[in-house]
């Protein structure tokens, strides 16, 4: 992994980012049915336990073990697709 890239679970509040991977494993087909897939840009709106992610004008609640499952890379705010 490059610098740029880190576990969306590494993330701090107000980080925007694009996901990269989803981890396979049972947890990966639930984490992609919230649109939490590659390619989609997200905004940390919490870090920490629930972690909450703003996606396509929605905020999903994420325990912080799924989180870990997720791989990003950091984007400038106007990547942001809300």
């Amino acid at each position: 992994m490059n610098n740029d890239v880190k576990r969306l679970s590494d993330c701090t509040a107000g980080t925007h980012a694009v996901i990269v991977d989803v981890d396979e494993g049972p947890d990966a087909k639930r984490i992609k049915a919230l649109g939490l897939c590659s390619g989609h840009a997200v905004r940390i709106a919490r870090a920490g336990k629930p972690f909450i992610v703003d996606i396509f004008n929605t905020r999903v609640a994420l325990d912080p073990d799924l989180a870990r499952l997720i791989t990003v890379t950091s984007c400038p705010e106007r990547c942001h697709a809300s």
